[in-house]
């Protein structure tokens, strides 16, 4: 193999398969890369349907909805500040007094 051919594979391994492609948008995006490739079991670039079935799963686990006592619909979502620093983020959905 060649000098120009083994660039030409090694940066055709650093694009991400398309089945990284967890929110839909046809971007391979970095919140995308991080989460598949914690489900990509023996990294092999790209995502099985078992794999990407679970990414989802784990997905919708960490978004709740949820109703405080003032009657304000929140959406709570998890998300990682860092390696293993979780942080909760809350946005008021509606505003019941109007």
């Amino acid at each position: 193999m060649t000098r120009t051919k083994l660039f030409a594979e090694r940066r055709k391994e650093k694009v991400p398969d398309t089945s990284y492609d967890l929110d839909g948008d046809g971007y391979v995006g970095g919140r995308d890369y991080v989460v598949a490739r914690r489900f990509d079991e023996g990294l092999k670039n790209f995502l099985t349907k078992e794999e990407r079935e679970k990414a989802f799963e784990a997905i919708r686990n960490v978004s709740t909805i949820c109703v405080d006592d003032c009657g304000f619909v929140r959406v709570m979502k998890t998300i990682s500040s860092g390696m293993l620093r979780p942080q909760e983020v809350v946005e008021a959905a509606e505003d019941p007094t109007g």
